[in-house]
């Protein structure tokens, strides 16, 4: 993941200032609080909207 980040910032889609490996460590306690979350009965929209929310978190130019 962090390749691919470190890669996506190299071809100007991440802010310069942007750490792949923060974003790395970030987006894996969102996948794993997923998988968490997804075992309950929580409402698809719900979820949906978080995962945009954590999407849209990262550093995008």
């Amino acid at each position: 993941m962090q390749n691919v980040l470190a890669s996506a910032q190299v071809q100007g889609k991440l802010k310069k200032q942007a750490n792949p490996t923060e974003l790395a460590n970030y987006l894996f306690l969102c996948y794993s609080g997923l998988q968490v979350v997804v075992q309950t009965n929580i409402d698809q929209q719900k979820l949906v909207k978080t995962v945009r929310q954590s999407v849209e978190a990262l550093p995008w130019v």
